[in-house]
């Protein structure tokens, strides 16, 4: 099983080239920390963002009663989790404040000054019923489904952002693959020829429960390759059954590396976010689900 964590390192001041500064510091660090690390096929990001418009009749009476709760729908294309789809996260707000991460995820800020490991700042109690439906689409159909959402529908969702990483760079490290790329954000309108940077992300993937190496191919081979089968009744059967795996451990072995990795460096005012895979509901798609659910939650917060 693999199992990954993802680092966002803010840019406040969303300059391109602070950005590729702190990818270069990513891979010297990477490179001079493992001397044996090897560096395998790019991937690249796609992330579009909406969020659905409130009904006319949901204003905050004058007893200060909330506004319903928004929905951000993902619309992701990740190229080392499939080439050939396109996933749409239907992402709800709950009651919990904004604050808080889903209770799949384990969400949590680190100062980028201090060495020491920061502890979860919640509950890292995780769920595979949390709110939020995933589905995929071609990657060819992406286009005209936005279009779709963006002016037909334009009345529930909204377009908020588009966010990219063109060329993003892997490493193979032991039982570690680390991937590392700088986010584009295009400006529209009169600043269209602009290209802004929020920040950087660091994934770290290890494997969990099995003594099999991890490659940095990605999860195609892994889902795709008959890993479900057809019962005579009609139902979806997969063959993996849940192991009994302590994904405690992979969380302790992706912050050490991340640790190790980012010692020396200095990110300045940036600031450093983890998020880290659900728990639960990993057989079969469900670990495709768990990447999309953790970019979706980094991603997010960019908006």
């Amino acid at each position: 099983m693999k199992y990954s964590g993802l680092y966002f390192i803010s840019n406040p001041g969303t300059s391109l080239d602070a950005s590729l500064h702190v990818v270069n510091s990513l891979v010297n660090g990477l490179e001079s920390h493992f001397p044996f690390a090897t560096r395998q096929n790019p991937w690249s990001l796609i992330h579009r963002l909406l969020r659905s418009v409130p009904p006319p009749a949901a204003k905050p009476d004058a007893g200060n009663a909330p506004l319903p709760a928004l929905t951000h729908q993902h619309v992701l294309g990740l190229s080392y989790l499939s080439q050939s789809q396109t996933y749409c996260y239907i992402q709800t707000s709950t009651s919990t404040p904004s604050s808080q991460p889903p209770h799949n995820q384990v969400v949590k800020g680190e100062p980028v000054s201090r060495a020491a490991t920061p502890q979860p700042a919640h509950d890292a109690a995780s769920s595979a019923s949390s709110p939020g439906t995933i589905i995929s689409i071609p990657t060819a159909q992406s286009e005209s489904h936005i279009a779709l959402l963006a002016t037909h529908l334009s009345a529930l969702w909204t377009f908020r952002q588009t966010l990219q990483i063109p060329q993003g760079i892997t490493y193979h490290v032991g039982q570690f693959v680390i991937r590392v790329g700088e986010i584009r954000a295009s400006r529209s309108g009169a600043q269209s020829g602009s290209v802004l940077s929020p920040g950087v992300v660091c994934c770290i993937t290890t494997v969990a429960g099995t003594s099999d190496d991890i490659d940095g191919e990605g999860y195609e081979t892994e889902f795709d390759s008959g890993h479900t089968s057809v019962t005579e009744d009609g139902r979806m059967e997969d063959e993996d059954e849940d192991e009994n795996v302590d994904l405690d451990d992979a969380e302790k072995l992706i912050r050490g590396f991340w640790e190790t990795l980012r010692e020396g460096m200095d990110f300045g005012r940036a600031e450093v976010r983890e998020v880290m895979m659900g728990k639960h509901g990993l057989k079969g798609n469900g670990q495709k689900e768990a990447v999309v659910r953790m970019w979706g939650e980094v991603l997010k917060l960019r908006g």
